[in-house]
């Protein structure tokens, strides 16, 4: 399938990613990753969408990119996170419908059971084992060895945090965690490794777990220092922090570890 797929792109110029009528962040970021892979193959890469991006999905670079008009002249089409006629009432109020059937199309999914399958696909990639349409773009994009620059492996990061509300939700696997490690720390990522130093003063409020006990308020200080790995807006961070209290009696000392991620900002 995987050999269709590099077969059906060689032969094709004109692209057109296709996204359905209910956008999220894993099919904008898929669209958007695959505009930066199949671009760097020189190819001519459309973005398409029946409705406009949401609001909140703005954050991503480039969603102003997707048009809500489907083009007429293209070779082929790819449509991301959707395999069903049910998600693309905008396309047969249109009447492009058919301008879509008529032309080879790819689908990427990863939904396992959808009704009114589409039937027109030369090829139906569709991978329920994986957390989120960006993850099987990651995976086929190693596979067919394609391009990936730091805006495709950002868009693709934005892609499974979205699906995987940001690694906490059952979709996430193992593989997830892979991919996420991978993408950030990939060769196109030298450079974006940032060391930094942790420090403050303030006050901790804490309360006893013994029935009618009292909240007390305590001043405390922190020194520590963390290790930011950034792919654009997204990074992975590492902190750990040496926190001390000034309990009665004797100081409470802690040292919290901490790891996340983070969007926006560098």
């Amino acid at each position: 399938m995987q050999e269709q797929i590099r077969e059906l792109v060689a032969a094709a110029q004109k692209i057109v990613v296709v996204q359905a009528d209910n956008p999220d962040a894993d099919s904008l970021g898929s669209a958007l990753a695959l505009e930066h892979i199949l671009g760097d193959l020189g190819k001519d890469v459309y973005l398409y969408c029946g409705v406009d991006v949401p609001t909140y999905l703005r954050y991503l670079d480039g969603w102003d990119r997707v048009m809500n008009e489907l083009p007429s002249n293209f070779d082929l089409s790819v449509i991301v996170d959707a395999s069903t006629y049910m998600l693309f009432d905008q396309l047969e109020k249109a009447g492009k419908m058919g301008t879509l059937r008529a032309k080879p199309c790819i689908v990427l999914d990863h939904h396992a059971t959808v009704d009114k399958p589409l039937d027109f696909a030369k090829v139906m990639l569709v991978e329920p084992a994986v957390g989120s349409t960006g993850e099987l773009i990651y995976n086929l994009a190693k596979q067919l060895d394609w391009p990936l620059n730091v805006q495709a492996a950002e868009h693709i990061m934005s892609s499974i945090l979205g699906d995987t509300q940001g690694l906490m939700n059952d979709l996430t696997q193992a593989t997830t965690y892979r991919a996420m490690a991978d993408l950030t720390v990939s060769p196109r990522m030298t450079g974006k490794v940032a060391p930094y130093l942790l420090g403050g003063v303030g006050v901790q409020n804490g309360k006893s777990s013994v029935a009618g006990a009292e909240s007390d308020t305590k001043f405390a200080w922190n020194a520590g220092a963390g290790l930011g790995l950034m792919a654009g807006s997204i990074g992975l961070f590492i902190e750990g922090r040496f926190l001390s209290i000034n309990t009665e009696g004797a100081k409470t000392n802690l040292i919290p570890i901490t790891v996340g991620i983070k969007l926006g900002g560098h």
